[in-house]
């Protein structure tokens, strides 16, 4: 009698969980904002959060960011970019996206933290923990800094792989394509980095177009293709 031999699963990125989200409006500097992320039992695990900044005058926020785990200590920031509100470089935002590698099960306090001389309005941020991660590639970015802006970022992620998606607008979006966020938040009162909207998609092994229908914003994008272990 012969055997039927079963192939393995084939290897994929999966998500782990997905954090509650932190956002702090009050203004001032320097700023913070935490919440709660629960990580579950799962192989080759890696925690990602993203952070939105907005502030009113130049400061270089992306330089000054951190993020930390009340468990695992900090992470390491991966992608960022700054970009500005005028030719003075008044209402300026910036982005950021970290990770933190195996990170512990149980729950976590993750807290983004901005350090500035000068006066912030906005940080806000959540996490995604993935199963099944080998690394990551370069992160790719978008900036523009006119008022009559439109996304417009291609990442590609081989079968298996993920893409994340890392936005920040000065007002709100409107996707022509792309998947549904797993976090956005956003109100239109605070600056150029009001608007956080992030992204998780499965890789197929095509190039994805991340893109907005609608233009009328300042904006920052990172996105990332995540490798499967």
């Amino acid at each position: 009698m012969s055997l039927i031999t079963i192939p393995p699963p084939p290897r994929q990125v999966t998500v782990n969980s997905i954090g509650a989200g932190g956002r702090n409006e009050s203004a001032g500097s320097p700023k913070s904002t935490n919440w709660s992320h629960t990580v579950t039992e799962g192989t080759n695990r890696r925690l990602f959060v993203s952070v939105a900044v907005s502030h009113n005058n130049w400061i270089n926020s992306y330089s000054n960011l951190t993020a930390t785990s009340s468990v695992d200590g900090a992470l390491t920031q991966i992608g960022g970019s700054m970009f500005f509100g005028n030719s003075s470089g008044n209402r300026q935002g910036s982005i950021s996206l970290f990770e933190l590698v195996s990170p512990s099960v149980g729950t976590h306090t993750i807290t983004i933290s901005v350090s500035a001389g000068q006066w912030v309005t906005m940080i806000g941020g959540n996490s995604i923990c993935l199963n099944g991660v080998g690394g990551h590639d370069t992160a790719v970015t978008q900036i523009q800094t006119t008022t009559n802006a439109a996304l417009n970022l291609s990442v590609t992620s081989p079968l298996g792989d993920a893409t994340l998606l890392v936005t920040a607008f000065s007002t709100s979006p409107t996707f022509s394509s792309g998947p549904t966020p797993w976090h956005s938040v956003g109100d239109s009162t605070l600056g150029d980095a009001d608007y956080l909207v992030n992204f998780y998609r499965v890789g197929d092994g095509t190039s994805f177009n991340f893109a907005t229908s609608t233009t009328g914003h300042k904006l920052g994008a990172i996105g990332i293709n995540i490798t499967k272990a």
